[in-house]
């Protein structure tokens, strides 16, 4: 029975693993998630944190979804290692799952830049269900807020915190073409976050490079995109820009290594990353009908 892994559990491997499972079941299906949540729809976070919806309905399936199906779904626990030569990745607490083919789907993360202050309580990147969880918590107490990022999802970010009766403070290097004046909302351009500042554990205020200090309790990164690849550092994959090389069939330079949504290019919608998600099981499951590839193991 061939062994398939599947590293990230967003949209496009989410959508891989189902495509799969609903049309052959002759694979052993095992997802790698650093999530300790179901899948769910990350284009909605914003809309959870302004109250339009509530979390239960930015859920993509339910917790026993993985079970149900038949799928192997290791939750909260991060991916550190591919040994491609032993088709086996190794897992934060030592554990290796050896895989016939695998799936890169890891997605991308926020990094927060390295500045004073960064592990601070109520300095958060918005990137994850827990970050909204953060944020939407913190709003309870936090005004004004800092919104560092001139994106659309930044706006967007910034309007629904707005309508929440919040000061915002848009902090962007440039003002975004598509800013448009509100009630509540400041867009301050032309700088950078240099420090987050607080005596305690917790954030207190925010330091531009202007020199202009923002007192604030809640400062939230939207910028500085980066690729979830670490655990390839030491693997042959071929990574140019930041982003896995694929082709055509959403396949690696290694033959039973393939990747699919927001880890291959810069930017894509959660629609795109879904359907690639199902293309890329297409793909696998016609390789092995035609015989393009075979299961070393089986």
């Amino acid at each position: 029975m061939p062994k398939i892994v599947i590293i990230g559990n967003s949209a496009a491997g989410f959508s891989c693993a189902e495509y799969l499972k609903e049309n052959s079941r002759e694979e052993e299906i095992i997802v790698i998630s650093q999530e300790g949540f179901p899948a769910y729809r990350k284009d909605l976070l914003v809309s959870y944190i302004s109250g339009q919806i509530p979390e239960k309905e930015i859920y993509l399936c339910s917790q026993d979804f993985y079970k149900n199906k038949g799928i192997t779904f290791f939750a909260g626990i991060e991916a550190v290692r591919i040994d491609v030569k032993k088709q086996a990745v190794t897992l934060k607490d030592k554990t290796k799952i050896a895989y016939d083919f695998l799936v890169i789907a890891s997605g991308q993360k926020i990094e927060i830049p390295d500045i004073p202050g960064r592990t601070k309580v109520g300095v958060v990147p918005f990137a994850e269900l827990q970050n909204a969880r953060q944020i939407k918590d913190s709003l309870l107490v936090a005004n004004p807020v800092c919104v560092i990022g001139g994106s659309a999802v930044a706006l967007r970010l910034a309007e629904a915190i707005a309508a929440k009766n919040k000061e915002v403070k848009i902090i962007a290097g440039a003002a975004p073409a598509d800013f448009n004046p509100a009630a509540n909302i400041e867009l301050i351009a032309g700088v950078s976050c240099a420090e987050l500042i607080g005596e305690t554990a917790e954030l207190a205020a925010l330091k531009l490079s202007s020199g202009k200090v923002i007192a604030t309790q809640l400062a939230v990164f939207t910028d500085n995109f980066s690729t979830s690849v670490g655990f390839l550092k030491e693997s042959p994959i071929n990574i140019p820009d930041g982003f896995i090389a694929i082709d055509e069939n959403y396949r690696t330079n290694l033959e039973n290594v393939f990747a699919c949504g927001s880890v291959t290019k810069k930017e894509i919608s959660w629609q795109e990353a879904m359907s690639q998600g199902r293309s890329t099981a297409q793909v696998i499951l016609k390789s092995f009908q035609t015989g393009e590839i075979t299961c070393q193991k089986c």
